[in-house]
């Protein structure tokens, strides 16, 4: 009951300001263009040929599948984050800009650094993925890590501290899980915090310039 009070409240509340609306709809109209820029990319990326590089981690054990268990781990705290996220439009309208800007950045990434998946990859099937690359497995989105940006820009962003240490937890679960599988180079894991990070801050800054009510991130 509280947290349909809540939404109702913070929507109403939100909806008074025709700047705010306009710029959450700007997001999300950003964030589906990227989201289909990618989808895109994505089959074009797996075509091209790519480099294999060294990486002494993977060399130290065997690849294990995690399949299943990644996928739940992190798409069972994602659901949860979003039924967090709805009542609370300006966190919704910085997670449209912010994750659309780490997806570009991911397929900038990608486009400048074609890499080849690690020989000994078990392949990561991740149905909501394939979905937008067209039904494929992808194996080549490697540079950087997806899953674990994905993780570390909701720990970012999120304000509710006991959500924020699980995110954190989930972004070291998942990075641990996709380095033990070989899905990715240890490069593409270790970087992304770094990538996502420089997002985050760009989107705060770009936000917090147009948001009415400042402060939210």
């Amino acid at each position: 009951m509280k947290y349909f009070q809540t939404f109702r409240t913070n929507w109403r509340e939100f909806l008074k300001n025709r700047s705010d609306v306009y710029l959450l709809s700007g997001g999300i109209l950003f964030l589906s263009l990227v989201v289909l820029g990618i989808s895109n990319f994505f089959g074009w990326n797996e075509a091209r040929p790519g480099t294999v590089i060294p990486d002494p981690v993977l060399a130290l054990f065997e690849p294990i599948d995690l399949t299943w268990i990644t996928f739940i781990v992190l798409y069972g705290i994602l659901l949860v984050i979003v039924l967090y996220m709805l009542p609370r439009p300006k966190i919704l309208l910085f997670a449209a800009y912010g994750y659309g800007l780490l997806v570009a950045v991911r397929m900038a990434t990608m486009f400048l650094l074609p890499l080849e998946a690690p020989p000994s990859i078990i392949p990561l099937e991740d149905p909501f993925i394939a979905i937008i690359g067209g039904g494929v497995t992808l194996q080549k989105d490697l540079f950087f890590s997806g899953h674990t940006g994905t993780s570390f820009f909701f720990f970012l962003i999120l304000e509710n501290k006991l959500l924020k240490y699980i995110m954190l937890a989930v972004t070291i679960i998942i990075g641990s899980f996709v380095l033990l599988q070989h899905v990715h180079y240890s490069i593409d894991v270790f970087s992304a915090p770094f990538f996502t990070f420089a997002v985050f801050s760009i989107t705060r800054k770009f936000v917090s310039s147009y948001l009415s009510q400042k402060g939210i991130i």
